[in-house]
């Protein structure tokens, strides 16, 4: 079993060539794929029920998304009208990635969004989304 690069390179592309990454849409929500990772291309199939519950949810209320991969959670309650969401993750790289995820929901919703690097007090959340599959 190949991992990281070593399995990026070991791919096959039938026809044409494949981008490092696209933008896809869920609903009104868009997302950052990178379709070259051998594992993780950045969106969860599996937690799209979840993103759907917390769209229709999340308004008004603050969010803290733990765990929060590239934010895609955190996307769903910010489409669903959250006041606030708080994306907290391991990873600078998939925060980093979220933070591209977000620029892309401004564009879309035409609202000034805003990355903040951490939470700044004790804060209350209504919502807080936990996954086992790492977002």
């Amino acid at each position: 079993r190949k991992a990281g690069v070593e399995a990026r390179e070991s791919n096959t592309v039938l026809w044409g060539e494949t981008p490092e990454a696209v933008v896809v849409s869920e609903g009104p929500i868009k997302f950052r794929v990178e379709l070259r990772q051998p594992r993780n291309p950045g969106l969860f199939l599996d937690t799209r029920e979840l993103r759907t519950w917390l769209r229709l949810n999340a308004e008004g209320k603050n969010v803290l998304n733990l765990f929060a991969y590239t934010g895609s959670l955190g996307m769903a309650a910010l489409a669903g009208g959250a006041r606030e969401v708080v994306q907290v993750d391991v990873s600078r790289r998939y925060l980093e990635w979220g933070e591209k995820n977000l620029a892309l929901q401004a564009e879309a919703f035409g609202l000034p969004l805003q990355f903040r690097k951490q939470a700044t007090s004790a804060e209350s959340y209504e919502n807080v989304p936990l996954s086992e599959t790492g977002e």
